[in-house]
């Protein structure tokens, strides 16, 4: 009697986490589609404007404006030296000690790693013996003085952008001659006698926002900012100066929303693990001979695996679909 009520508990669990596998995917294709027919609809709505002469008739309407974007200096910190940037955005990690809990225990293990941000040992189940020193550098991100979007005040623009590209640093860039670069970043060792690295070395690297041609499509909230202090979904930011159908191209790849695929990958991944649990007691016999070689336990991972994939494909084309 207890064997038959945990095979029932066992199945229902099976089929419950395979339920929320193809609830996942299914929101992350309808969330997809969404995006694309919300970023359509804004398209067919937005007036093409010139920056250069802001129109407050235009305030309250979706533009597409294609303009240039700048400041009104060079901007650097004591690492690298000035230069044309519209964003120069610092960012540092140091190897320190990291506390983690294995799956299913209660005693932690501690590793050495680069981490973003100091991490608080005190807070640490055995603080003793994994000390982290102080981070000396704090990240931080320069503006440069004065930017502007044609015609517009680039302040708020600006303080929606995020800096994508990596700032390769040459010793042509750097402030101080001699410091150590490895894969585009500035390693500070503590220890300067030290032949490898340690706990409280740090690494820097910068990402920028360089001035040029941008495409901006927005609310015009007034004719001096462009944008208002609140940002909704309509807001796209784009390089170069594209025209309307470009601009709807390359915003449309740009708003797939990566988060969105990855909803589905984790559902696809649920999906299977509630495959396997239902499967499993068929797993004495089942048997995908001759097509593939396999029986038993392979044989419940294989089929799970396959119709898992299979739901992945059909909910992504949908997604694609719209």
């Amino acid at each position: 009697m207890a064997r038959n009520v945990t095979t029932a508990a066992r199945s229902f669990l099976g089929v419950f986490t395979a339920f929320c596998g193809f609830a996942l995917m299914w929101v992350g294709a309808t969330r997809d589609a969404g995006n694309r027919a919300e970023v359509d609809q804004a398209f067919i709505r937005a007036v093409k404007i010139d920056p250069n002469a802001p129109d407050p008739s235009k305030n309250g309407s979706i533009v597409i404006a294609p303009g240039t974007l700048n400041g009104s200096g060079s901007i650097g910190d004591e690492f690298v030296k000035p230069g044309d940037y519209v964003i120069l955005k610092r960012n540092v990690e140091m190897l320190q000690w990291r506390e983690s809990f294995p799956r299913g225990s209660t005693d932690p293990e501690y590793r050495i790693e680069w981490v973003a941000g100091q991490v608080n040992f005190f807070g640490f189940q055995q603080p003793q013996g994994h000390e982290n020193p102080l981070l000396t550098v704090s990240p931080e991100t320069f503006v440069a003085p004065n930017p502007r979007f044609s015609g517009f005040d680039g302040s708020r623009i600006v303080s929606t952008m995020s800096p994508k590209e990596v700032l390769s640093l040459t010793p042509e860039v750097l402030a101080k001659s001699g410091q150590e670069i490895v894969d585009d970043k500035i390693v500070i060792r503590r220890n300067l006698g030290a032949a490898a690295l340690g706990i409280g070395d740090m690494r820097v690297w910068y990402t920028v926002v360089r001035p040029g041609p941008y495409t901006i499509m927005a609310v015009q909230a007034d004719e001096r900012t462009l944008f208002g202090s609140n940002i909704d979904n309509n807001t796209i930011i784009l390089p170069g100066s594209l025209s309307k159908e470009e601009f709807l191209k390359v915003s449309v790849g740009e708003q797939g929303d990566s988060g969105n695929y990855s909803i589905m990958l984790m559902g696809a991944a649920i999906l299977f693990v509630g495959l396997c649990s239902i499967l499993a007691r068929y797993s004495s016999t089942l048997d995908l001979r001759p097509k593939l070689n396999v029986k038993g336990p392979a044989a419940v991972a294989v089929l799970s695996l396959g119709i898992s994939l299979v739901s992945l494909f059909v909910f992504f084309v949908l997604a694609l679909l719209g």
